[in-house]
C-alpha cells in the first residue's frame, strides 16, 4: 500500500500532473497505512532479528581476533556515506529534480540489493550445525602471570 502511493505520488510529480489535493489524498492515505504498519515494524522483534542473524553469520564466519575489525569497517561503511549523500542530495534536487532524485535513490537501493543478492552463497546462507565454534582459539585464556 505504502509502495503504491509513493510510487503514484513520484508518477504524478514527473508527469507534472501533481495538484495540492493529490499530496493531501495520499497523504491522508499513506498515514492510515502507517498507522497500521509503523508498530508492526518498529517492534522489538522486527528491530532485533535482523541483526541478530546478521551478527550471528559474522560471528560463525570471522575469526574472533578479526571480528571486531570486521564490525568496526562494517558500520563504518554503513554510517560513512550518510553525510555525503545529504551533502549531494540538495544540489542534485537542484539540478535534477526532487522527484527524480529520489527516483534514482530508490533505483540505487535496488540495484544495490540485487548485486548483493547475486551470490548464491549470500540468498543460501545457513546456520552452521557442526556443534563446534568454526574459529577456535588456540589458547583462549592465556593464564595470568604469577610474580
Amino acid at each position: 500500500m505504502r509502495f503504491t502511493l509513493h510510487a503514484l505520488l513520484a508518477i504524478l510529480i514527473v508527469a507534472g500532473a501533481v495538484r495540492i489535493w493529490h499530496v493531501a489524498v495520499i497523504g491522508m492515505l499513506f498515514g492510515t497505512a502507517e498507522a497500521f504498519f509503523r508498530p508492526a515494524a518498529s517492534g522489538l522483534l522486527p528491530q532485533t532479528v535482523p541483526d541478530v542473524w546478521w551478527l550471528t553469520a559474522l560471528a560463525e564466519r570471522i575469526p574472533p581476533d578479526r571480528l571486531s575489525r570486521v564490525t568496526s569497517y562494517d558500520w563504518m561503511v554503513s554510517l560513512a556515506l550518510l553525510p555525503l549523500g545529504y551533502v549531494l542530495a540538495g544540489p542534485a534536487a537542484d539540478a535534477i529534480g526532487a522527484a527524480n532524485v529520489l527516483l534514482g535513490g530508490a533505483a540505487l537501493a535496488f540495484v544495490a540489493l540485487a548485486l548483493g543478492l547475486l551470490p548464491r552463497e549470500t540468498r543460501m546462507l545457513e546456520r552452521r550445525d557442526d556443534g563446534a565454534a568454526p574459529f577456535a582459539l588456540a589458547n583462549p585464556h592465556p593464564p595470568v602471570p604469577v610474580p
